[in-house]
């Protein structure tokens, strides 16, 4: 990171002060980053099923590039040494995910037909249904599960199956 800004190391961690704070810092970026191109404030409110496709597929390419999984890796393995830093990372990128997705399916569900009762839960149940273990078969196999025609199919399946459980 020093190389990379032109800087010495010293001065990288003057400015933050640990690696575990530039850790987070990484994190943080990485989570806003996501956030705001994927899953923005302002999703169109006219079609929650063409939303919920975008959002999955925003969310798969993301959660399975490769980047993103060495990212996963190495944030599960120093977990156990600094709970603070998992504790970091889900509150800077899941838990925002969740909460802005719970708002997008209270305000838009009702006039589209559905109904989510408790909108963190059915946020939570669309990531898991979207994700399945494709995350967990990348990780630990090395595959590359994010080809275009599979990764279509496998969204179109997650939305329709996720609208069909909470139509009203």
């Amino acid at each position: 990171i020093a190389a990379r800004a032109g800087v010495s190391k010293q001065t990288v961690y003057a400015h933050f002060g640990s690696k575990e704070a530039l850790f987070g810092a990484i994190i943080e970026e990485r989570c806003e980053r996501f956030l705001a191109l994927n899953l923005p404030e302002d999703l169109d409110s006219g079609d929650l099923e063409k939303n919920l496709r975008a959002v999955a597929r925003a969310f798969m390419v993301e959660v399975l590039a490769e980047s993103s999984l060495s990212l996963h890796r190495l944030i599960v393995g120093e977990s156990a040494r600094f709970p603070e830093i998992g504790r970091a990372a889900y509150d800077a990128g899941p838990a925002r995910a969740l909460a802005r997705l719970a708002r997008l399916l209270a305000a838009h569900g009702p006039r589209n037909g559905f109904e989510f009762g408790n909108g963190e839960q059915a946020a939570e149940q669309f990531y898991a249904i979207v994700l399945g273990l494709l995350q967990l078969r990348a990780i630990l196999h090395n595959d590359a599960a994010s080809e275009e025609a599979r990764m279509a199919g496998w969204i179109e399946d997650a939305v329709s199956t996720f609208l069909a459980g909470h139509r009203q």
